[in-house]
């Protein structure tokens, strides 16, 4: 049963060496007392611990070291029935001791840290008081104070630099000056984390800051190699493991990339993972694994347009322009409009119709007649299919030929597609009177190898026509073609070489050089081949509005044989409509 208590004290600033405290109330047992003690208010009782005595129990709270303090600031608050005690220190020490982290673990540390701060001027030598004091601070994010006292701390026992906290505190220092540095002097931060213990330096947050140091000054092999061993020492960071993956595409090692992505995505298939895979298999040159990918991503959510975009993008490069178009008409109502304003020169490589018209004309630097030839075509979708139709009047060496062709394209998946192709002139003179042929085209990484063959019938002979060829794709613009014409049965060739830029939807350009053996029989852009030609030509086109585009080539031809030199000079003109 209670018997007296204390419902308020004061607690005085002034301490001694010493260790006095206020004994409030006298309790049969050790639960009334807590309870009592948990009744003070919350900025009292942090100062005060339940005390077992000889049959009973007290409140003692921290107080000043001389009674006529103490007295005369309780007859100002009309306060009685109080005495001071000198305490036993080693035994009320660690009471507080305890008692202040408890606090801190119930109400938070700056609720225990001017108690402590108490407790350590009553024990300024006191090694534990203080590591206490200093730990609290920390916790309540005073960390520069928390540092000061670490330091006074380490001075009365080096054995103390090796403690959790203090290392802790060292650690949230070097991060607070680091970040600052990495702003303007990312070259410091390095060599002010090798400064630090190495507790400090193998802490995981000092380690991120060194690889993004190294990240900021561009030194990207460095910060590789700091990233692996932060990876080594902390596996299952998903932050490290999202800057290794990034550091190993900015470095061009998108296999690499690709697979530690993918790891991590069959872990955690989350949606953002998913479509970062997918756009990291595009850039390795792997178009055909971001299409499987991006196909169910856009299943789950039909209304994701960047997911979309992504989709739209790899299809087209796996020449899929039927499935593209698909993809965006699918879009639902405002969905589409969005898209169509988010993403025009996307949305415009998806038209899947088109129409095209030109002319081209060519005079020779002998008396030859000139030749030339006027056209129009169409491109329409079939299925998943692209059908390409032209018909053509083509004149040379004074004669008249009508021609029609058609190409059918098809794409089959896993970045392989092709088309096929067929031509008919009946009464031609000079081009062939049918013609039936098929390429093939298969991606790999970022080239893309082909093979084409085309059985030719003219007026008095028949020819096979063999076209091996191959694209490098460097990014979204520019491709490098090469591409080998021969007919087995004369050893005639022609060999293509040509450089291409595209600006999506805005600017084509295209530069090409030609070196070709003698045959009467080998027909390249419709012009035959002669003895020795070297041919030169230059293209370029550009997009007026999404749905109109008009292009314009020059080209010369410089051709030698056993009896005469001459050239070929001419330009042509085409304009195309899309829909």
């Amino acid at each position: 049963m209670k018997r007296t208590f204390l419902p308020l004290i004061l607690l005085p600033v002034c301490l001694s060496a010493e260790i006095f405290s206020a004994r409030l109330g006298h309790f049969e047992t050790a639960s009334e007392a807590e309870g009592a003690r948990a009744r003070l208010s919350a900025g009292l009782a942090p100062y005060c611990v339940t005390y077992a005595e000889p049959g009973e129990y007290s409140v003692r709270c921290l107080v000043g070291s001389r009674d006529a303090d103490i007295r005369q600031m309780a007859v100002a608050l009309g306060v009685g029935d109080f005495e001071t005690v000198k305490d036993d220190p080693g035994r009320i020490r660690q009471l507080f001791i305890d008692h202040l982290y408890e606090t801190a673990r119930a109400q938070g540390a700056p609720a225990a840290c001017d108690a402590s701060r108490m407790l350590a001027e009553a024990f300024p030598g006191d090694g534990a008081v203080l590591k206490q004091y200093a730990t609290l601070l920390f916790w309540s994010g005073r960390t520069g104070e928390a540092a000061t006292q670490f330091g006074r701390l380490v001075s009365l026992d080096p054995v103390y630099r090796n403690d959790k906290v203090y290392l802790q505190v060292r650690t949230t220092l070097l991060l607070e000056k680091g970040e600052a540095l990495l702003e303007e002097a990312p070259a410091e931060v390095p060599a002010l984390i090798d400064g630090e213990p190495e507790a400090v330096r193998n802490a995981y947050d000092a380690m991120l800051l060194r690889v993004r140091a190294l990240i900021r000054l561009g030194a990207l092999p460095k910060a590789e190699a700091a990233d692996r061993a932060l990876l080594e020492r902390y596996p299952a960071s998903a932050e490290a493991e999202a800057i290794l993956t990034d550091l190993l595409r900015w470095q061009g090692k998108y296999a690499e990339a690709a697979e530690r992505l993918q790891q991590s995505y069959t872990l955690n298939a989350n949606r953002e993972t998913g479509k970062k895979l997918a756009a990291l298999y595009l850039e390795a040159g792997e178009p055909g694994k971001a299409e499987a990918l991006l196909e169910t991503l856009v299943a789950e959510q039909p209304g994701d347009l960047e997911t979309t975009r992504l989709y739209v993008t790899v299809l087209l490069r796996l020449h899929e322009k039927s499935k593209a178009g698909a993809a965006v008409s699918a879009l639902d109502g405002q969905a589409l409009v969005t898209f169509r304003k988010t993403y025009p020169q996307l949305y415009c490589r998806t038209m899947v119709h088109a129409f095209e018209a030109g002319a081209e004309f060519a005079g020779y630097s002998d008396n030859r007649d000139d030749d030339g030839r006027v056209y129009a075509g169409v491109e329409v979708p079939i299925a998943r299919s692209v059908l390409v139709a032209t018909a053509e009047r083509v004149w040379r060496y004074g004669l008249y030929d009508t021609n029609v062709r058609g190409e059918l394209y098809g794409a089959f998946g896993n970045g392989t597609w092709g088309y096929l192709s067929i031509s008919a002139a009946p009464d031609a003179d000079f081009l062939p009177r049918y013609s039936l042929g098929g390429h093939l085209y298969k991606g790999v990484g970022h080239f893309e190898f082909g093979m084409g063959y085309v059985y030719s019938h003219y007026k008095e002979s028949d020819t096979h026509l063999l076209v091996p060829e191959y694209s490098l794709y460097f990014g979204d613009r520019y491709t490098w073609n090469q591409k080998f014409y021969w007919i087995p049965e004369s050893g005639s060739y022609a060999l293509l070489n040509l450089l291409k830029y595209e600006s999506a939807c805005r600017w084509e350009a295209m530069l090409s050089y030609t070196r070709a053996s003698s045959s009467e029989k080998v027909d390249i852009g419709n012009v035959f081949s002669h003895t020795d030609a070297d041919m030169f030509r230059g293209e370029g086109s550009y997009r007026l509005t999404p749905e109109w585009m008009a292009g314009a080539a020059l080209f010369y031809d410089h051709y030698r044989s056993d009896t005469a030199t001459f050239d070929r000079r001419g330009a042509s003109v085409y304009v195309k409509r899309y829909w």
